[in-house]
């Protein structure tokens, strides 16, 4: 007689909500060394001298199907204070940690490979997210669409939303359009894909990506490497006029599309790219913006030491300032480290009338959303400001985040519904896969268990984050 195993690959769980919530390798306060003492009551007292990396524990945790199904306290284990959040923390929203965090390094990059680009031309990023049209789509071979969209995707998770797409429609006022042809027109460009860039008056009016359905040999292309082809055009889109000289980097010079993974190193090469000030982009920046950028001239021919050196002198030579939005928020934090919720929700709602910029809402929204969470006062507060969040920032943390409380509410056919849509849209949120997994195992669903770990096989390679044995 067979025996069902399950076992739950839970490695997003963390050691606390509030790395969870925010920072993935960024600022969390040390509450070691004050623990019992609370956050001065003024923000300007709060500094980030004594923040440290948040611990994740990667260690995978194990759980058996054995009849009855396990209850759910066991798939979602307490620590000693509370149930930890299920949730991606790959995902942030940058424009509030870019003004928190004080002289970060430079971290590794090829723009010394770059710097023999005629002309920088890059999207204003006032603009994002750039629309992407795909065109006929409803008509493409099947998977061949996820797989364009997967690229895209990859970028926008990978740099943290940094770079940011909106799959829209209808090709009127898209930025970059995707074209699927029969069969490739010009191989002389690799393997048949070819780019293009519309350039008028100096400005970049929209972008053209073709991606025929046959390679330059006459062949079907390969769905399931479909997106790790397109990713890398997607970084010259961006940006990236040139190549990397590192194999593993999606941005290799003479890549074979075999790399499925944007590095760290590509990425951090492209918010370089943006510091410096384009010879030709998509909406002029103000005078203002453009004093904060650096002059792309002055590193020309220059060597990755030179470069570092150039950064750092002219780029993170001053601490950020702290606004008063800044100081309430960090403040807050601080306070909902140390499970004052109380406090921690007084500050976030000083911070969100301070607010005016809707990625500033969101991430306000999101704290108060984990506040509610972990003081388990009122699960309807904590999902009205859930909603609050993802309706300012529809990013996948946000609508997980609402998936994650429809599912403590008991509504688990909603959540479900929404963690199918959230694993069609964005096929990389591990969190997704562990918490639908989770829910089919409360209902005794072995099939769609068997799904979901064949779906998180498919996208996870290595390390899928659910795994259903059958012995």
């Amino acid at each position: 007689m067979y025996r069902n195993k399950m076992m739950i690959i839970a490695t997003v769980l963390v050691s606390g909500l509030l790395g969870v919530m925010i920072w993935s390798s960024h600022v969390v306060a040390d509450h070691h060394a004050q623990q019992n003492q609370p956050p001065a009551e003024q923000p300007e007292n709060i500094s980030n001298d004594n923040l440290e990396q948040e611990q994740i524990d990667d260690t995978p945790q194990q759980f058996e199907e054995t009849p009855p199904p396990p209850q759910r306290e066991e798939l979602l284990p307490q620590t000693d204070t509370e149930e930890p959040l299920v949730i991606d923390t790959s995902i942030i929203e940058p424009q509030i940690l870019e003004r928190l965090q004080s002289k970060p390094r430079i971290e590794k990059n090829y723009l010394d490979k770059l710097t023999g680009m005629k002309r920088l031309v890059l999207w204003n990023p006032s603009t994002f997210p750039l629309k992407v049209y795909i065109s006929d789509e409803a008509n493409l071979p099947a998977g061949f669409a996820d797989g364009i969209k997967t690229a895209f995707n990859n970028w926008q998770n990978s740099s943290k939303r940094f770079v940011s797409f909106d799959f829209v429609s209808n090709e009127d006022g898209a930025d970059i359009i995707v074209k699927v042809p029969d069969a490739a027109a010009n191989c002389a460009e690799e393997d048949g894909i070819t780019r293009e860039l519309v350039i008028a008056n100096n400005t970049l009016q929209r972008a053209y990506l073709t991606v025929p359905k046959t390679d330059c040999e006459g062949k079907q292309r390969n769905v399931a490497r479909l997106y790790s082809t397109v990713q890398h055009h997607v970084g010259h889109l961006l940006g990236i006029d040139g190549h990397s000289s590192r194999v593993a980097d999606v941005m290799y010079s003479e890549t074979s599309y075999e790399n499925i993974n944007i590095t760290d190193i590509d990425t951090n090469t492209l918010k370089y790219l943006y510091t410096f000030k384009p010879n030709v982009t998509n909406k002029a920046f103000t005078t203002t913006e453009l004093k904060k950028k650096l002059r792309f001239a002055d590193i020309k021919g220059a060597s990755s030491e030179e470069i570092e050196n150039y950064l750092t002198e002219n780029l993170l030579s001053d601490k950020v300032e702290a606004t008063p939005l800044d100081r309430a928020i960090e403040t807050g934090l601080r306070y909902l480290d140390q499970s004052n919720y109380r406090m921690a929700t007084t500050y976030f709602k000083n911070a969100l009338e301070k607010a005016d910029d809707r990625f500033d809402k969101a991430y306000i929204y999101r704290a108060l959303a984990i506040t509610s969470l972990r003081s388990e006062e009122d699960i309807n507060e904590a999902f009205g400001y859930a909603n609050e969040a993802y309706s300012r920032a529809n990013n996948p943390a946000n609508d997980y985040l609402v998936a994650y409380i429809q599912y403590k509410m008991n509504d688990e056919s909603a959540c479900l519904e929404r963690l199918e849509r959230i694993m069609h849209d964005y096929p990389k949120l591990k969190s997704a896969y562990s918490l639908a997994a989770q829910i089919y195992n409360n209902k005794g669903d072995t099939n769609k268990l068997k799904e979901i770990s064949q779906r998180a096989k498919d996208n996870f390679f290595e390390n899928p984050p659910v795994v259903y044995n059958v012995e």
